[in-house]
């Protein structure tokens, strides 16, 4: 089951996790800094997404538009945003699983190791590339 979010909160939880984000002490654990940017770019899209269908609760979205709401399908709302300049390769964990963009959180909420220095090398890609969409909604942001 999914909790009922609304625009509100999504735009909310984006402030508060673009905040900690850039508050973040080299104490804290890069994974859950990886976790947190994920989770700050999943909330600011869905606010834009929202904003954009003019709609203000995802149970007044249409069966199509709830279930991208009700995922952590990033891309697939980039695509709606018409923002789909990002790639992110496949991450090899030390599992031998590949891990996309929309299971990126798990691994970094799970701790779970990378396999090679090239996939350690991804994970900071994807990092950079979530920050970068995370400018691109501030951008975004300004202009509604």
């Amino acid at each position: 089951m999914s909790l009922s979010a609304n625009k509100s909160d999504y735009l909310r939880a984006f402030d508060k996790h673009y905040r900690a984000y850039c508050d973040w002490k080299e104490t804290g654990h890069k994974d859950t800094k990886s976790m947190v940017i994920f989770y700050c770019v999943e909330c600011g899209l869905k606010y834009l997404y929202m904003h954009h269908l003019r709609i203000y609760r995802v149970k007044d979205a249409n069966e199509e538009i709830s279930s991208i709401l009700n995922s952590h399908n990033l891309l697939a709302i980039l695509k709606e945003l018409r923002m789909s300049k990002y790639s992110f390769p496949c991450i090899k964990t030390s599992h031998n699983e590949n891990v996309s963009l929309r299971e990126y959180h798990q691994m970094r909420r799970y701790c779970i190791e990378a396999k090679t220095p090239k996939d350690y090398k991804l994970i900071d890609d994807y990092d950079k590339k979530l920050y970068s969409i995370v400018q691109w909604i501030n951008e975004e942001r300004q202009g509604l």
